[in-house]
């Protein structure tokens, strides 16, 4: 939810201009929790769906690394349900194991 929140922000501030859309359209609030992300390389030229979908999976693993992989905490920071956040992780093929390597 709050993910589409922010997509439908960004439209209504680029207007016409939807191919130019960038991270100063984002909100503060996301703005800033996208700067603690690791950078991720080869997003400028990626369509809206594919940048969202990118953007999802790192706030999801950050905040799952973040919390050790305690789904319910990551879930309230990322303001989801945990529900939501169980079909994102199994959706994007997140494994606890692979990550500790």
């Amino acid at each position: 939810r709050e993910l589409e929140n922010e997509i439908e922000r960004m439209l209504v501030l680029a207007g016409p201009l939807t191919s130019l859309l960038g991270e100063e359209l984002l909100s503060p609030r996301i703005r800033n929790r996208l700067a603690e992300l690791p950078e991720g390389t080869g997003e400028a030229r990626l369509g809206l769906p594919e940048a969202v979908e990118r953007l999802e999976r790192r706030m999801i693993r950050a905040e799952l690394d973040r919390h050790a992989w305690n789904k319910t905490h990551a879930a309230e920071a990322l303001g989801i349900s945990r529900r939501n956040l169980i079909r994102k992780v199994q959706e994007y093929g997140f494994d606890r194991r692979r990550s500790e390597h």
